[in-house]
C-alpha cells in the first residue's frame, strides 16, 4: 500500500517590514530604492498616519507586523525608522527595550532627522546641524525640495551617502545617536541594496 507524505508547510521568502514617522518622504525614498534596485523585493513600506511620539508608532508598527505576517523564522526584518526631530533620548527607551528583545527588529534613527541623511547624499557634514539647518543645506542642492524624492537625483549618488553615514557613525561610535547628529539609515539601505 502506497504512503501519502504529509504536505509540507512552504516556506516563503523573507520580507522587509519598514514603517517611517514621515508621511510622504521617507516612504518615497524606500519605495524608489526597491525599484531601483529590483522590483521584485519583498517589501512593505508603511507611513506613521501622522504619529510622531516615538511610543505610538511602535505601538502602529507592532499592529501592521502583526496585520502582515511579520515571521522571523521566514527571516523577516523590521525597521522603524525615525527622527530625533523634538524628541528626547528618553522618549526611545521603550524602542531600544523593543529592539533588545526582538529577533530582526531594528531601530533606524537619523538626529535631528531624515534630511540629515539626504543631505549626506550630496556633500560631507561636518559640524552640528539642527532641523533647520538640515532643510535649508538640502535646499542648496535641490532647488525644489518640498518634502518629496526625485530618484534621479538621490539613487547615483546612495552610495556616496553610505560612505559618508559609516564615516559619521564610526567617528562617533562611543555616542549614541540620540546624543548626537548622524543617521543610522545607512545600515537599512546597505541591507537593500544586498538583497
Amino acid at each position: 500500500m502506497r504512503k501519502f507524505r504529509e504536505p509540507q508547510k512552504r516556506q516563503r521568502n523573507p520580507k522587509i517590514f519598514v514603517i517611517t514617522e514621515g508621511t510622504k518622504t521617507e516612504p518615497e525614498y524606500f519605495l524608489m530604492l526597491k525599484e531601483g534596485k529590483r522590483k521584485d523585493i519583498a517589501m512593505e513600506v508603511f507611513s506613521s498616519d501622522g504619529k510622531t511620539n516615538p511610543l505610538q508608532l511602535l505601538e502602529a508598527f507592532k499592529k501592521k507586523l502583526e496585520k502582515y505576517g511579520f515571521d522571523t523564522d521566514c527571516g523577516d526584518e523590521a525597521f522603524l525608522v525615525l527622527d530625533m526631530d523634538y524628541n528626547t533620548p528618553k522618549d526611545f527607551k521603550e524602542l531600544l527595550k523593543w529592539e533588545k528583545g526582538s529577533k530582526n527588529c531594528y531601530n533606524i534613527i537619523s538626529n535631528p532627522c531624515f534630511e540629515y541623511w539626504l543631505l549626506l547624499h550630496f556633500e560631507d557634514i561636518k559640524g552640528h546641524l539642527t532641523l533647520e539647518k538640515c532643510k535649508e543645506a538640502l535646499k542648496r542642492h535641490i532647488t525644489d525640495y518640498d518634502k518629496g524624492i526625485d530618484e534621479r537625483k538621490f539613487f547615483p549618488n546612495v552610495k556616496m551617502a553610505i560612505s559618508r553615514a559609516e564615516k559619521i557613525d564610526s567617528l562617533n561610535k562611543d555616542i549614541p545617536i540620540t546624543q548626537r547628529n548622524g543617521s543610522e539609515v545607512f545600515k537599512i539601505v546597505k541591507r537593500l541594496l544586498s538583497l
